[in-house]
Protein backbone atom coordinates (compact mmCIF):
# COMPACT_ATOMS: atom_id res chain seq x y z
CA UNK A 1 0.00 0.00 0.00
CA UNK A 2 1.48 3.34 -1.28
CA UNK A 3 0.68 6.22 1.64
CA UNK A 4 0.57 9.70 -0.67
CA UNK A 5 2.29 12.73 1.20
CA UNK A 6 -0.53 14.56 3.23
CA UNK A 7 -0.27 17.78 2.00
CA UNK A 8 -0.83 19.97 4.93
CA UNK A 9 2.17 18.10 6.42
CA UNK A 10 4.62 18.35 3.38
CA UNK A 11 4.33 21.94 3.18
CA UNK A 12 5.14 22.56 7.02
CA UNK A 13 8.39 19.95 6.88
CA UNK A 14 9.63 21.79 3.55
CA UNK A 15 9.10 25.51 5.49
CA UNK A 16 10.67 24.01 8.37
CA UNK A 17 13.73 22.15 6.27
CA UNK A 18 14.13 25.36 4.91
CA UNK A 19 14.31 27.53 8.03
CA UNK A 20 16.49 25.42 9.84
CA UNK A 21 18.98 25.01 6.66
CA UNK A 22 18.81 28.58 6.82
CA UNK A 23 19.64 28.80 10.47
CA UNK A 24 22.33 26.34 9.73
CA UNK A 25 23.80 27.74 6.84
CA UNK A 26 23.47 31.49 7.20
CA UNK A 27 27.54 31.83 7.04
CA UNK A 28 27.48 29.82 3.82
CA UNK A 29 24.37 31.25 1.53
CA UNK A 30 25.32 35.07 2.63
CA UNK A 31 28.90 34.74 1.70
CA UNK A 32 30.32 35.37 -1.58
CA UNK A 33 32.60 31.88 -1.20
CA UNK A 34 31.48 28.60 -0.88
CA UNK A 35 33.30 26.40 1.59
CA UNK A 36 34.68 22.86 0.56
CA UNK A 37 32.35 21.28 3.40
CA UNK A 38 28.74 22.71 2.19
CA UNK A 39 27.99 19.06 1.23
CA UNK A 40 27.52 18.20 4.74
CA UNK A 41 26.24 21.30 5.45
CA UNK A 42 23.02 20.57 3.17
CA UNK A 43 23.29 16.58 4.58
CA UNK A 44 23.67 17.70 8.23
CA UNK A 45 20.55 20.32 8.25
CA UNK A 46 18.35 17.95 6.19
CA UNK A 47 19.31 14.58 8.44
CA UNK A 48 18.52 17.08 11.53
CA UNK A 49 15.18 18.11 10.20
CA UNK A 50 13.86 14.47 9.20
CA UNK A 51 15.20 13.30 12.05
CA UNK A 52 13.26 15.97 14.71
CA UNK A 53 10.31 16.04 12.58
CA UNK A 54 10.13 12.49 12.34
CA UNK A 55 9.93 11.84 16.15
CA UNK A 56 8.37 14.88 17.29
CA UNK A 57 5.39 14.32 14.93
CA UNK A 58 4.97 10.75 14.95
CA UNK A 59 4.12 11.12 18.70
CA UNK A 60 2.19 14.32 18.43
CA UNK A 61 -0.01 12.38 16.18
CA UNK A 62 -0.11 9.19 17.71
CA UNK A 63 -1.44 10.90 20.77
CA UNK A 64 -3.86 13.60 18.52
CA UNK A 65 -5.31 10.17 17.06
CA UNK A 66 -5.55 8.46 20.49
CA UNK A 67 -7.46 11.24 22.32
CA UNK A 68 -9.08 11.60 19.26
CA UNK A 69 -10.82 8.07 19.51
CA UNK A 70 -10.75 8.26 23.60
CA UNK A 71 -13.47 10.91 22.52
CA UNK A 72 -15.20 8.76 19.77
CA UNK A 73 -15.28 6.06 22.54
CA UNK A 74 -16.99 8.00 24.78
CA UNK A 75 -19.67 9.34 22.52
CA UNK A 76 -20.52 5.86 21.31
CA UNK A 77 -20.76 4.95 25.11
CA UNK A 78 -18.44 1.56 24.61
CA UNK A 79 -18.57 -0.34 27.99
CA UNK A 80 -15.11 -1.97 27.47
CA UNK A 81 -13.01 0.57 28.16
CA UNK A 82 -10.08 0.06 25.19
CA UNK A 83 -12.21 -1.90 23.35
CA UNK A 84 -11.79 0.39 19.94
CA UNK A 85 -8.42 0.28 20.00
CA UNK A 86 -8.09 -2.82 18.21
CA UNK A 87 -10.61 -1.91 15.71
CA UNK A 88 -9.97 -0.59 11.64
CA UNK A 89 -10.77 2.96 12.71
CA UNK A 90 -7.94 2.73 15.26
CA UNK A 91 -5.65 0.76 12.98
CA UNK A 92 -6.65 3.73 10.25
CA UNK A 93 -5.91 6.68 12.63
CA UNK A 94 -2.36 4.80 13.06
CA UNK A 95 -1.96 4.83 9.66
CA UNK A 96 -2.98 8.55 9.27
CA UNK A 97 -0.23 9.84 12.14
CA UNK A 98 2.15 7.30 10.48
CA UNK A 99 1.60 8.99 6.94
CA UNK A 100 1.61 12.84 8.64
CA UNK A 101 4.97 12.15 10.35
CA UNK A 102 6.42 10.75 7.20
CA UNK A 103 4.89 13.13 4.83
CA UNK A 104 6.47 15.87 7.75
CA UNK A 105 10.00 14.12 8.06
CA UNK A 106 10.57 13.35 4.01
CA UNK A 107 9.96 16.91 3.31
CA UNK A 108 11.50 18.47 6.10
CA UNK A 109 14.81 17.10 4.51
CA UNK A 110 14.05 18.04 0.66
CA UNK A 111 13.30 21.14 2.13
CA UNK A 112 16.81 21.82 3.79
CA UNK A 113 18.33 21.62 0.76
CA UNK A 114 16.65 24.36 -0.93
CA UNK A 115 18.25 27.28 0.87
CA UNK A 116 21.88 25.62 0.06
CA UNK A 117 21.69 23.92 -3.70
CA UNK A 118 21.79 27.60 -5.11
CA UNK A 119 25.00 28.06 -3.31
CA UNK A 120 26.54 24.91 -4.21
CA UNK A 121 25.51 25.97 -8.19
CA UNK A 122 26.04 29.49 -8.11
CA UNK A 123 28.82 29.99 -6.76
CA UNK A 124 29.62 33.36 -5.64
CA UNK A 125 26.24 34.45 -5.78
CA UNK A 126 24.93 34.96 -2.05
CA UNK A 127 22.00 36.87 -3.60
CA UNK A 128 20.36 33.68 -4.79
CA UNK A 129 21.57 31.38 -2.02
CA UNK A 130 19.15 33.76 -0.37
CA UNK A 131 16.50 35.07 -2.84
CA UNK A 132 15.07 31.10 -3.36
CA UNK A 133 15.03 30.18 -0.54
CA UNK A 134 12.94 33.12 0.86
CA UNK A 135 10.72 33.23 -2.29
CA UNK A 136 10.04 29.35 -1.48
CA UNK A 137 9.01 30.46 2.08
CA UNK A 138 6.79 32.88 0.38
CA UNK A 139 4.97 30.30 -1.76
CA UNK A 140 4.39 27.86 0.55
CA UNK A 141 3.16 30.93 2.95
CA UNK A 142 0.52 31.56 0.26
CA UNK A 143 -0.45 28.14 -0.41
CA UNK A 144 -1.26 27.91 3.43
CA UNK A 145 -3.17 30.94 3.19
CA UNK A 146 -4.95 29.97 0.58
CA UNK A 147 -5.85 26.46 2.37
CA UNK A 148 -7.73 27.89 5.10
CA UNK A 149 -5.08 29.48 7.44
CA UNK A 150 -6.22 33.14 6.65
CA UNK A 151 -5.12 35.91 4.03
CA UNK A 152 -2.55 34.59 1.42
CA UNK A 153 -0.20 37.35 1.24
CA UNK A 154 -0.25 38.17 5.15
CA UNK A 155 1.00 34.31 5.70
CA UNK A 156 4.07 34.71 2.36
CA UNK A 157 5.16 37.73 4.05
CA UNK A 158 5.34 36.15 7.45
CA UNK A 159 7.09 32.95 6.12
CA UNK A 160 9.53 35.14 4.71
CA UNK A 161 10.22 37.22 7.75
CA UNK A 162 10.32 33.68 9.85
CA UNK A 163 13.28 32.55 7.10
CA UNK A 164 14.91 36.39 7.15
CA UNK A 165 14.93 36.25 10.96
CA UNK A 166 16.44 32.83 11.56
CA UNK A 167 18.88 33.79 8.98
CA UNK A 168 20.31 36.81 10.75
CA UNK A 169 20.12 34.73 13.83
CA UNK A 170 21.75 32.27 12.15
CA UNK A 171 25.09 34.69 10.95
CA UNK A 172 25.20 35.93 14.34
CA UNK A 173 24.98 32.74 16.18
CA UNK A 174 26.25 30.46 13.70
CA UNK A 175 26.45 26.81 14.15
Amino acid sequence: MRLPLDPRYATLGLIDGIIIALGLGARVILSARVPSGVGNIVLDAGIFAAITNLVTSIFTELHQTRAELLDVERKMVISERGRLFGTALYRAGQLRALNRALSFSLTAFAGASIPLLPVIFLQGEPFFGLLVPLLSLFILGFYLGRKGAGNPVLWGVAMVLAGALVTVVGRIFPA
